[in-house]
């Protein structure tokens, strides 16, 4: 039993270099909905539905935040098709770091290909064939 009470990841959190770039990529290209936004005098943000409820969360640059070199190291975006989402991203001038693979992990087979968002962020697109 999971005394945590634990339901799934809720978000990943982007500290933003070019907030516009950002909001184009997330918004308008991938297509995530707005669940929130939120600014007062130190922080502007905003909180993204990537589809199935978990949040990518965006900070506004800021001068008074200095840039953190941390743990997190990618997120990954479930797709249905990882091979034709790595030819629109990357149609659409984004570089990609890692093309479309299939990859097996035990039983979960998946495709998987990675790109680099417009603040340096590594983005996985996620697809999984078979779970068994």
């Amino acid at each position: 039993m999971n005394q945590f009470a634990l339901r799934g990841l809720h978000h990943v959190s982007v500290q933003t270099i070019d907030w516009e770039a950002s909001l184009h990529l997330y918004i308008t290209i991938l297509g995530m909905r707005i669940a929130l936004e939120y600014e007062d005098t130190d922080k502007k943000l905003i909180l993204l539905d990537t589809g199935n409820g978990t949040i990518l969360e965006l900070f506004a640059p800021n001068s008074k935040v200095r840039k953190q070199e941390g743990p997190l190291t990618h997120f990954a975006l479930a797709t249905l098709d990882t091979r034709e989402s790595i030819n629109l991203i990357r149609h659409l001038g984004y570089t990609v770091t890692m093309e479309a693979t299939d990859v097996e992990m035990g039983d979960v087979k998946s495709t998987i290909a990675f790109f680099e968002g417009p603040n340096g962020e590594s983005v996985e697109f996620f697809e999984v064939q078979f779970i068994s």
